[in-house]
């Protein structure tokens, strides 16, 4: 949540208030001018913020470690990944199989908004 509030202040800092001025001046009403005028604006940093979030809680391991504990039926894969992975033994080729099936959403994901998450990322950089 601290990453997502600080993207979203740095993009919307960058956003003129002569827009919000003008959508008064043609009969907009403050909702109306924040979802027609302003939050169109915000799409490359909601799609940013988005994709972290989901990356973020798709490769959570901890919580699911410690809520999950025991039950093999409702396991995340990263938790049967990390199954392979013994005090006296590794199982590398099950490990490396439920590796990639893990990474593979998250590359996917990214290719797919890919244009959108650079955007995002820079908009609130440029200082002017």
């Amino acid at each position: 949540m601290p990453l997502s509030l600080f993207m979203y202040h740095g993009f919307v800092k960058t956003v003129p208030q002569e827009l919000d001025d003008c959508a008064s001046i043609d009969g907009c009403g403050q909702v109306r001018t924040f979802f027609q005028v302003i939050f169109p604006l915000l799409k490359p940093v909601t799609v940013s913020v988005i994709v972290l979030n989901a990356m973020w809680m798709w490769n959570d391991f901890l919580l699911p470690l410690l809520v999950l504990t025991g039950a093999k039926k409702s396991m995340t894969l990263q938790l049967a990944a990390y199954n392979f992975f013994g005090q006296y033994k590794i199982e590398w080729h099950y490990a490396m199989a439920g590796v990639l099936l893990t990474v593979t959403p998250a590359i996917i994901f990214y290719l797919v908004l890919q244009k959108q998450i650079i955007k995002g990322m820079v908009a609130g950089a440029v200082k002017g």
